[in-house]
């Protein structure tokens, strides 16, 4: 007679353990969801800066192209029309410390559409890369009288497949030219 009360006590017993078991599972389930949705995330964020990278390395390669094949100086303006901006203009506020480039104004890819040029290559993405020719200096080559030295600075924008993933790229060219 005892042992059939003990076992009808018990009864209510196992069925706790299981629900709290099944909270804990449950609770393990939704973490590990949640851990793996922050690594797609971060995935997706990896492979938009690599596109964002690859299509401003592009641009810069292809303004560099454009500047190899220049067969005279061009001559810088202030709006860059004629494909090279004198140094330092693209700012918008002269008057600060703060690169053109990391202006408030020239992060949003509004200034780059008007303001650079578009490389050609990328209509796959929504926000092609664009790119921008300074003028840093002219030098006459001391050698021969009859050349200029001129150095420049390129500045490449890239996106990725969003516009709120940008990445800069500059780098410094120099190039001799028959002196005019």
């Amino acid at each position: 007679m005892k042992r059939g009360r003990l076992i009808q006590a018990q009864q209510g017993v196992i069925l706790i353990f299981c629900l709290i078991f099944l909270l804990v599972l449950s609770m393990m389930g939704m973490t590990g969801m949640q851990s793996a949705v922050l690594q797609e995330r971060m995935a997706g964020n990896l492979v938009s800066h690599a596109s964002a990278f690859h299509a401003a390395a592009a641009a810069l390669t292809e303004a560099q192209e454009w500047l190899a094949t220049q067969p005279l100086r061009p001559l810088p303006s202030t709006d860059g029309s004629s494909g090279v901006w004198w140094r330092d203009n693209p700012d918008p506020v002269g008057a600060n410390a703060v690169p053109w480039w990391e202006e408030v104004d020239c992060l949003n890819s509004a200034w780059w559409q008007r303001y650079a040029r578009e490389a050609s290559d990328f209509q796959l993405l929504a926000n092609g890369p664009h790119w921008l020719i300074e003028e840093f200096g002219v030098f006459t080559d001391s050698a021969s009288d009859d050349e200029q030295v001129v150095s420049y600075r390129i500045t490449a924008r890239g996106t990725g497949h969003a516009d709120s993933v940008p990445v800069l790229l500059q780098t410094i060219v120099v190039k001799t030219y028959p002196d005019e």
